[in-house]
């Protein structure tokens, strides 16, 4: 037997076994230097893609996310940013009869206090746009829509719109602040198909019953299958050669069936848009049933055409 022989019988050999997680929090330091290095870059006087993509693979090897990024070597497993802002296109169209824009633009720390959102509040309430599209990520997300939810504001009127805020997020607030916001994701708790309720099932029965199952954990969990599948086909641990494996590789996920796209390592979805109802939970409000070909550098798709993949489609 050779020794590529014996690797490959050892790596099928794992995929019968039970794998454990080592989980480890870095404490975004991870991105904090590739937020250094990038800033060392910015006094060169010429700097290209492929230099920012050196700078992130001297970093990265192979990595799994479920967030979006610039890197080719890392797995992505989100894709929701043009079908909700086609779906509040047509929302706020049809308020301003054509006539929307971009009223401001604020940012606030990553780590933020009831303190930071107040300027966001008193500018909210200056301009009364129609939809507040928000990126706030992390614990910073409860305490906004608290303050939202505080000012007095009417979410059935002007929204809180995110492709961050998840049941994650939704548990750490007051039902009373969640109702009537809207989020984009592949992956609901509440969605409806035989895998995906069985999904939630397992996790609750082993996390406990009130764990909030969000998109991020459904994409561990068939990107954990896409990686050892990758492992076994390939017969090494190499990351080159891992890489090569998982691009165009598929998976039935609870989403529905996933597809990585060699041309860019991001991941074929299938988008949904949900609003929190009064008890907390997402309900869907808009389904178009196609997999989605991912544009993770938004340079190919517009809002009236997303390449969807027309050959899959879903009816949950």
């Amino acid at each position: 037997m050779s020794h590529g022989d014996q690797i490959r019988d050892e790596l099928n050999a794992l995929l019968r076994q039970r794998i454990d997680a080592v989980l480890r929090d870095d404490e975004t330091r991870l991105e904090v230097e590739m937020v250094r290095r990038s800033m060392a870059d910015v006094h060169r006087e010429e700097i290209t893609l492929a230099d920012r993509k050196r700078t992130l693979l001297e970093l990265l090897r192979l990595r799994w996310g479920p967030l979006p990024t610039e890197t080719e070597q890392v797995i992505q497993t989100t894709q929701d940013a043009e079908q909700l802002a086609e779906w509040l296109r047509g929302v706020v169209t049809a308020l301003t009869k054509g006539r929307g824009k971009v009223l401001d633009e604020i940012y606030v720390p990553l780590e933020t206090s009831p303190r930071d959102f107040e300027k966001v509040i008193a500018k909210i309430k200056k301009t009364s746009p129609d939809v507040i599209f928000s990126t706030v990520v992390g614990r910073g997300t409860s305490t906004f829509y608290e303050a939202y939810r505080s000012a007095g504001f009417d979410p059935a009127k002007m929204p809180i719109a995110s492709l961050t805020t998840s049941e994650a997020e939704v548990a750490e607030m007051h039902r009373e602040a969640a109702e009537g916001h809207i989020t984009a994701a592949p992956f609901f708790e509440t969605s409806s198909s035989a895998s995906a309720r069985r999904f939630v099932e397992n996790f609750k029965r082993k996390y406990g019953p009130d764990a909030p199952v969000p998109a991020a954990a459904e994409a561990a969990y068939f990107q954990v299958h896409l990686a050892m599948r990758a492992l076994a086909r390939c017969g090494s641990d190499d990351p080159e050669r891992v890489l090569k494996e998982l691009r165009d590789s598929e998976f039935d996920a609870p989403q529905g069936r996933v597809r990585i796209d060699p041309e860019n390592n991001h991941t074929y979805l299938w988008p949904r848009i949900a609003r929190l109802d009064k008890f907390g939970r997402f309900q869907t409000v808009w389904n178009p049933g196609v997999r989605i070909k991912p544009d993770p550098y938004c340079v190919v798709q517009s809002l009236d055409d997303w390449s969807a993949d027309d050959l899959q489609t879903i009816s949950h």
